[in-house]
């Protein structure tokens, strides 16, 4: 039964979401995907097809930056700043002769950005309950543009983020 029929169910909306536990300022994100590889076997001339490897799409975040007392760009400097010590952005190098560029870093620098409890995505309802949770497993910021500065325009300044991932864990309520 269609929900424009029925009053009891209500559609998801796409507005109703949260980002991690502090990111109110997200403009928009992307919810998990993944596609699947199909292999063909041939057997004499009939080609069988059954599944292959399964490959998780990356997330993209727009979030708005905004500044505080100081006025200063809070969330553009917090990015910045969360990965200029541990990647080659920071040409001192200095204390990363051991630990080198790994994947732990990068996780780490995730952390670091959304919160404790790691990359959740949660949608809610018209009441403020929560109906999907979606969890990155292994989350990594793959890349950063802190937007476009144009006279022509007073919109809010975005800035939009690419974060690959290993998989993710869905529950609902």
């Amino acid at each position: 039964m269609a929900f424009w029929s029925n009053n009891d169910i209500e559609p998801v909306r796409k507005y109703r979401f949260k980002l991690g536990n502090k990111w109110w300022w997200a403009k928009s994100v992307s919810k998990p995907s993944f596609d699947i590889a199909v292999e063909e076997y041939l057997l004499i001339n009939h080609k069988i097809k059954y599944p292959g490897v399964v490959t998780w799409s990356d997330i993209e975040i727009v979030i708005v930056d905004f500044t505080d007392e100081d006025n200063k760009s809070v969330q553009a400097r917090h990015l910045y700043e969360t990965f200029e010590g541990r990647l080659s952005y920071n040409y001192d190098f200095n204390g990363l002769e051991n630990e080198g560029f790994s994947k732990k870093i990068m996780i780490d620098g995730v952390n670091d950005v959304m919160d404790a409890a790691g990359f959740i995505i949660e949608q809610f309802d018209a009441n403020g309950n929560r109906i999907e949770k979606w969890t990155l497993i292994n989350p990594m910021i793959k890349s950063v543009n802190f937007g476009q500065l144009e006279y022509s325009s007073d919109d809010l300044l975005e800035i939009s983020m690419t974060v690959a991932y290993d998989s993710a864990k869905f529950e609902q309520t």
